[in-house]
C-alpha cells in the first residue's frame, strides 16, 4: 500500500511540475498584434494568389483555343485532301454530274476544275466539242482571258468544219480585244485583234452571224492604232523633230487613208500643222483650201477648236 501511495504522489508531483512549466512558456511569448504592415502584406499575398489563379485560367483558355484551331485546321486539310482525291479518282460520268451540279448553283470556278479533268477522259468527239466551248466560256466569264483564248483557238484548230467554229473564232477576237491598251501604250494586242478579224472576215460568206460585230471591232482597232500614231507624231512635232514627224505622217497617210476614209480630214489637218512647223506658208494655204473644199462640214463642225480658229478665223 505504501508503495502505491508513493507512486501516486510522484505522479501528482510530475503533473504539477509540467503544468507550471507550460504556463511559464505561455507567459514568455509575446501576443500577435495586427499592424498596418501586416494587414497590407496579407492583402498583397491575397492579390498575388488571385493573379496567379487568373493567369492559370487564361493559360488554360489559350490552350483550349489553340487546340480547337488545330482540330479545325486538321478537318479542313483532311476535307481538301478528300475532295482532291475524289476529283482525281472520279470517272467521266461522275465528273459530268458534279460539274452540272456546280453550274446549277453558279459555282463556275469549281465547274472549271471538273471540265479540265473531263477533257483527257472524253472519248466522244461531239461531247468534247461541247466541253471545250463551255470551258472557254467559263474561263472568259471568270476573267481568265489568256486561257479562254487558248481554249477557243484549240477548238478552231481541232474542229475547222464544226458549226461552232464561227462562234469560237469570234470569241478569240473578243478575248484579244479586251486586252488592248490605251493609245499611249504598246499596240501589239490591237494588231493581233486585227489579224484575227481579218481571218474571220475571209470567210464572211459563211460567217454571217457575227460578221457585223467583227467589222466594228476591227474598225475600233484601226482607230486605236491611228490615235497611237497621232500621239507619236505630236510628240515629234512638239519637240521640233521635223524629219521624224514628216516620216511618221507619211506612214499614217499610207496606212490609214485607204483603210478609214473618215480619217482623211484629220490627216489633212496634220499636214497643215507640219507645214506650219516647217514655215511653209504656201503649203499651209494649199492644205487649208483642200480641207475647205473637200470637207466643209468637218471644218464647220470643229471651227471652235484652237487650231482651226487660228487657221480659219478670217474666212468665216
Amino acid at each position: 500500500m505504501t508503495t502505491d501511495r508513493s507512486i501516486i504522489r510522484w505522479l501528482l508531483l510530475f503533473c504539477l511540475w509540467s503544468f507550471f512549466l507550460d504556463s511559464a512558456e505561455i507567459k514568455g511569448k509575446k501576443p500577435i498584434v495586427q499592424t498596418k504592415e501586416t494587414k497590407q502584406g496579407y492583402k498583397q499575398s491575397k492579390k498575388g494568389s488571385k493573379k496567379v489563379k487568373q493567369e492559370k485560367v487564361s493559360e488554360q483558355k489559350v490552350l483550349c483555343i489553340t487546340k480547337r484551331r488545330k482540330k479545325r485546321k486538321k478537318r479542313k486539310t483532311a476535307q481538301s485532301k478528300a475532295d482532291k482525291k475524289t476529283i482525281s479518282t472520279m470517272n467521266f460520268e461522275g465528273l459530268k454530274k458534279s460539274k452540272n451540279e456546280q453550274v446549277t448553283i453558279g459555282n463556275k470556278d469549281t465547274a472549271i476544275k471538273y471540265l479540265e479533268k473531263m477533257i483527257p477522259l472524253c472519248t466522244d468527239m461531239h461531247e468534247l466539242e461541247k466541253i471545250m466551248i463551255e470551258l472557254g466560256d467559263f474561263y472568259y466569264e471568270t476573267g481568265r482571258l489568256t486561257k479562254s483564248f487558248t481554249m477557243y483557238r484549240e477548238f478552231v484548230n481541232l474542229y475547222p468544219g464544226s458549226e461552232k467554229v464561227e462562234y469560237a473564232l469570234y470569241r478569240t477576237i473578243i478575248c484579244k480585244f479586251d486586252e488592248i491598251y490605251d493609245a499611249e501604250r504598246d499596240q501589239a494586242p490591237t494588231r493581233e485583234t486585227i489579224k484575227l478579224a481579218d481571218e474571220f472576215l475571209e470567210r464572211a460568206d459563211v460567217f454571217v452571224t457575227h460578221k457585223d460585230k467583227v467589222e466594228e471591232i476591227r474598225k475600233k482597232c484601226w482607230n486605236r492604232l491611228f490615235e497611237n500614231e497621232l500621239t507619236i507624231f505630236n510628240f515629234y512635232l512638239c519637240n521640233k523633230r521635223i524629219i521624224s514627224a514628216t516620216k511618221r505622217l507619211k506612214l499614217i497617210k499610207e496606212e490609214f487613208k485607204s483603210l478609214i476614209p473618215e480619217l482623211e480630214p484629220r490627216i489633212i489637218l496634220l499636214e497643215v500643222e507640219l507645214a506650219e512647223a516647217q514655215n511653209n506658208n504656201k503649203l499651209v494655204e494649199q492644205k487649208q483650201s483642200e480641207l475647205l473644199e473637200k470637207f466643209p462640214d468637218y471644218v464647220t463642225r470643229v471651227a471652235s477648236a484652237t487650231t482651226l480658229k487660228k487657221h480659219f478665223a478670217t474666212r468665216f
